[in-house]
C-alpha cells in the first residue's frame, strides 16, 4: 500500500510539471531606449530586464539595425557612440539569465541613411520616377546579399535565439520600376512593366518573388552557421495577408508554408477591439501546422485604454493566437504592468521553443491523460484498504 501511495504521488508530480503553459509574450525594443554610453547603457538594459522578467515576458525584439547598427559590425556603418558597448551580446547573457529569449531585430530594405549613402544606384523608384521611400530595390542580388550578410553575421558571432525581419516587404505597389528592375522582367517577359497595370498579376507575382528570395537567402544562409536559430517576420497583415501580397509583395503564408521560418507576427495594430479581431481572425486561420503566430499589439497607441489592451491579450487568446508581441517598450506603463501582472501571472514558454514542439491542447492531452491514471490508481488503491 506504502508502495502505491508513492506511486501516486510520483504522478501527481508528473502531471503538475507537464501543466507547462505554452504561450509566447514579447516587446519590440528600441536600442535607443538604453542609450549608448558604455555605463549607464547596460544599466539600463538590465532593470528593463528585470522589469519585463517580473512581468513574466520571455521574448524581445531587440532592433540591432535600422539603416545603421546599433552594434560593433563589421559589415554595417555603426550609428555614433554604439562602438562603446556590445547591446546584443549584453542584452544575450542578461535576458537567458532571467529565461527570456532575444530576438536580433532586423530593418531590412529601409536604407537611405545606410547602404543607399555609398550605393544610391541600388535605390527603389517609383513609377513617376521618384524615390520617397528610400527603400533598397529587393530585385538586386547586391542588396539581397548585403542583408543577408547582417544577418550571418549575427548568428554566426552572437547566441541570440533568432532573426526577426522588419519591413521583408515593397514600400507600396507603386514599386519599383528602376532601371534595373523594368530591364530584367523585360527579359523576363519582354515587356516594361511601365506598361502594365500595377495590378497584373505577373507583375505582382514577380515583385512577390524577390522579396521572397530575400527571406529565403536569409534563411538557408542563416541556418547554414546557427541551424537552431529560428527566422521570423514583422508582417504587415493590413486588413489581411491577401492584400499584403496583392500591394506590399509580402507573401508571408507561402514562408511560413516552405518553412522559411518558424513564426510571423502580425502588426496588428488597432485603436478599436472590433478592427483588432477581424485581421486577428484572418491571421490565425492562414497559420499552417508546426508554425506559430504572435499577433502584435498597438501599446504606442492604446496605452492610455488599459481595457483595450486587455481585450485584445484576450481575443488574441480566444481566437487561437500563440502568443502577443507589444510595441514597444516605451508604452509598458503601470497601468499596463498592472494588467499584465494579471493576465500573464504564471510564467510560459514560447512554442516555438518548447521541444517537442506541443500546441496548448497538445499539452492538455497529456495532463488529462496523467490524471485519469493518478485517479484510477486513487481508486484501487481505496478499493485495496
Amino acid at each position: 500500500m506504502k508502495n502505491l501511495l508513492i506511486l501516486i504521488l510520483l504522478f501527481s508530480m508528473i502531471e503538475i510539471s507537464l501543466a507547462i503553459e505554452l504561450e509566447g509574450r514579447g516587446v519590440w525594443v528600441w536600442a535607443n531606449t538604453f542609450g549608448s554610453d558604455p555605463v549607464t547603457g547596460p544599466q539600463n538594459l538590465e532593470a528593463f530586464l528585470d522589469y519585463i522578467h517580473s512581468l513574466n515576458f520571455n521574448m524581445i525584439f531587440l532592433v540591432v539595425k535600422s539603416h545603421k547598427a546599433y552594434y560593433p559590425s563589421q559589415i554595417v556603418p555603426v550609428y555614433p557612440g554604439w562602438d562603446q558597448w556590445d547591446i546584443i551580446e549584453t542584452s544575450v547573457e542578461l535576458a537567458h539569465q532571467r529565461n527570456i529569449e532575444v530576438h536580433a531585430w532586423i530593418v531590412v530594405f529601409p536604407e537611405s541613411n545606410g547602404l543607399l549613402l555609398e550605393h544610391p544606384e541600388y535605390t527603389a523608384i517609383n513609377r513617376n520616377g521618384e524615390a520617397e521611400c528610400g527603400f533598397a530595390c529587393p530585385a538586386r542580388e547586391e542588396v539581397r546579399d548585403y542583408e543577408t550578410s547582417i544577418a550571418v553575421e549575427i548568428a554566426s558571432n552572437y547566441d541570440v535565439d533568432g532573426i526577426h525581419l522588419d519591413y521583408i516587404r515593397y514600400c507600396d505597389r507603386t514599386y519599383c520600376y528602376c532601371d534595373y528592375c523594368r530591364q530584367t522582367y523585360y527579359n523576363e517577359y519582354g515587356v516594361d512593366p511601365l506598361n502594365l497595370e500595377e495590378n497584373d498579376p505577373d507583375w505582382v507575382a514577380w515583385r512577390n518573388q524577390q522579396v521572397t528570395l530575400q527571406v529565403q537567402q536569409i534563411h538557408d544562409a542563416v541556418k547554414s552557421v546557427n541551424p537552431d536559430c529560428y527566422i521570423s517576420a514583422a508582417v504587415f497583415n493590413y486588413p489581411d495577408y491577401v492584400n499584403d501580397y496583392w500591394k506590399i509583395y509580402q507573401n508571408w503564408t507561402y514562408w511560413l508554408n516552405n518553412n522559411y521560418m518558424e513564426f510571423v507576427c502580425p502588426m496588428n495594430y488597432e485603436d478599436t477591439l472590433e478592427r483588432f479581431i477581424v485581421r486577428t481572425e484572418s491571421a490565425i486561420e492562414v497559420i499552417p501546422e508546426g508554425k506559430y503566430c504572435y499577433v502584435g499589439i498597438g501599446l504606442w497607441e492604446i496605452y492610455n485604454d488599459p481595457d483595450l489592451v486587455l481585450a485584445q491579450i484576450n481575443w488574441a487568446r480566444n481566437l487561437g493566437a500563440d502568443g502577443v508581441v507589444f510595441f514597444r517598450d516605451e508604452f509598458i506603463t503601470e497601468d499596463i504592468a498592472e494588467i499584465l501582472r494579471d493576465v500573464f501571472a504564471t510564467p510560459a514558454i514560447p512554442p516555438h521553443s518548447y521541444q517537442p514542439p506541443l500546441k496548448s491542447s497538445s499539452t492538455l492531452s497529456l495532463v488529462l491523460l496523467i490524471s485519469g491514471i493518478s485517479i484510477f490508481l486513487t481508486i484501487f488503491s481505496l478499493k485495496v484498504k
